[in-house]
């Protein structure tokens, strides 16, 4: 029921990838869930960005629900994070933004560019 409320009004599910997120015992059940609604997934690894100390952790391992789905995973970039939520959201057969069309093969096509 939890986590039914924080998952409401979603599509997509992005999973920040840093040094210890594999180990967390939460993490694959949050993906789980995410699943179980529909949800595109998407991980994002965030160990290239500085901590308050000006830091960098370690790359963390990509967590097991993640690896095994096959879902993609990329290095942080603000600026290409809506276009892997929109393409996310597009293999997990929701409508595309740009064209309102499900499974849309301009949309997964233009993914790869």
């Amino acid at each position: 029921m939890y986590y039914a409320k924080i998952f409401k009004g979603t599509s997509v599910t992005v999973v920040l990838i840093g040094a210890e997120t594999s180990s967390r015992p939460w993490v694959n059940y949050e993906i789980e869930k995410s699943l179980e609604r529909g949800n595109g997934l998407l991980g994002v690894r965030i160990n290239r960005m500085k901590d308050q100390y000006g830091n960098r952790s370690r790359r963390g391992e990509v967590p097991k629900a993640l690896r095994v789905g096959g879902y993609r995973v990329s290095e942080w970039n603000p600026s290409s994070l809506g276009r892997w939520v929109e393409h996310a959201a597009i293999d997990a057969g929701k409508p595309c933004l740009a064209h309102h069309r499900k499974s849309c093969f301009i949309c997964q096509w233009l993914w790869w560019w």
